[in-house]
């Protein structure tokens, strides 16, 4: 390892316990920070080795890069962002480049093939809607989960009794209005579940800067049903299947790697 490696190393190390020592409300504010202060060219090399470390397996990389992911959908069409997908580009980073990519989404929301609208429910005001929604009973939060408003499903997400399942099916319907969703990736609470992660990834009207920001944070077997997917854009698939094959190119070179110890002497016969 050289000394610009090394340096690389350390830097990641050093993000790592800075971001986990943080409660974990605050660390996509201090990542968009530290984002924001480094150079691109240095955020770049820093983004590589997170994604190097979380192919390996590195347990600990992964609240660190899913802060800042979500750091950086934070900064969206800012200069910052414009300025690390050149450089990305340029370096020829493509996984780092696809985590800034903003492409059109594989699937356009239609309001008029929306299905199972409320509609006396919609005929409430947004901000009668908005407060429900802070303290809704099971029977009115089952209502409110198809709301249209991204402010009233922002509220329903900080509902004590909402449950796992629940996000689940707001993430996964279809069709989804893009900014409803993407208020579920920004959730802190749910955000960080697996399942709800899975859900988003897999639905075609997620925008697409946003399921390309989970696929390298979701687990193999979830990586590889994307990688299948036929509805989803041809970016997410084509990431899901860049990080199978180098899944397989280790695993074939850790069989290969026992299979020669297997073969190595014992010791002198």
């Amino acid at each position: 390892m050289n000394d610009g490696d090394s340096a690389a190393e350390l830097s990641v190390d050093r993000l790592i316990r800075q971001l986990h020592s943080l409660d974990p409300k605050v660390r996509e504010h201090s990542a968009r920070k530290i984002l924001e202060t480094l150079p691109p060219k240095e955020v770049v090399t820093v983004l590589e080795r997170l994604l190097e470390r979380r192919r390996r397996g590195d347990a600990r990389v992964a609240e660190t890069l899913s802060a800042i992911v979500c750091a950086l959908s934070a900064l969206g069409e800012l200069d910052a962002a414009s300025a690390l997908y050149a450089e990305a580009i340029d370096r020829e980073a493509d996984e780092v480049a696809r985590l800034l990519m903003r492409p059109a989404p594989a699937r356009t929301f239609d309001p008029r093939r929306e299905q199972g609208v409320d509609h006396e429910m919609r005929s409430r005001t947004v901000g009668m809607r908005r407060q429900m929604a802070r303290t809704a009973d099971p029977v009115m939060m089952v209502r409110l989960q198809t709301d249209p408003d991204p402010g009233v499903i922002r509220n329903l997400l900080q509902h004590p009794r909402l449950t796992e399942p629940e996000v689940v099916r707001m993430a996964a319907r279809r069709p989804g209005r893009p900014d409803v969703l993407s208020e579920i990736f920004r959730s802190k609470k749910w955000a960080s579940r697996q399942m709800v992660r899975k859900a988003l990834a897999n639905n075609p009207y997620t925008p697409t800067e946003i399921a390309l920001k989970l696929v390298p944070l979701l687990p193999l077997p979830a990586i590889r049903e994307l990688a299948a997917a036929t509805e989803i854009h041809r970016e997410v698939r084509h990431f899901a299947r860049t990080i199978l094959v180098d899944a397989r190119r280790r695993q074939s070179v850790a069989r290969a790697a026992a299979n020669l110890a297997d073969l190595e002497p014992e010791g002198d016969a």
